[in-house]
């Protein structure tokens, strides 16, 4: 699942000009938060505590604007979440992920198949 018992993540920056972007975080539905231009940044701590079992905290921010030199005006955004993470076959790196993000608006529950970050 994990090559160390404990793993940090860091990503940073996201921005499309072509489309409506919006910010992929943790806790908030998908078309809250969409404009031109998103900045987002994530922080995420990872604990392998089984041979095949894992789990994570995040914390994430970020906002939208009409422009990457006009997000600084808008108010940003957070969440924080927490997942566990199962090694389906041990031979292979293919994970089932169960998240949950917390944020000012709203909450979210995800299943993921795969690995993220």
């Amino acid at each position: 699942m994990y090559t160390d018992t404990e793993t940090w993540g860091v990503g940073i920056f996201h921005d499309d000009y072509l489309f409506k972007d919006r910010l992929r975080l943790l806790g908030f539905a998908s078309n809250k938060y969409q404009d031109d231009a998103a900045v987002s940044a994530h922080i995420e701590w990872r604990h392998k505590f089984a041979p095949r079992w894992g789990t994570m905290i995040s914390y994430e921010v970020g906002s939208v604007g009409e422009s990457i030199g006009k997000i600084h005006e808008s108010e940003s955004v957070s969440s924080v979440g927490f997942g566990l993470r199962w090694q389906v076959q041990e031979a292979k790196k293919l994970n089932l992920g169960m998240d949950f993000g917390i944020s000012e608006d709203d909450s979210a529950f995800y299943i993921a198949i795969g690995e993220k970050l």
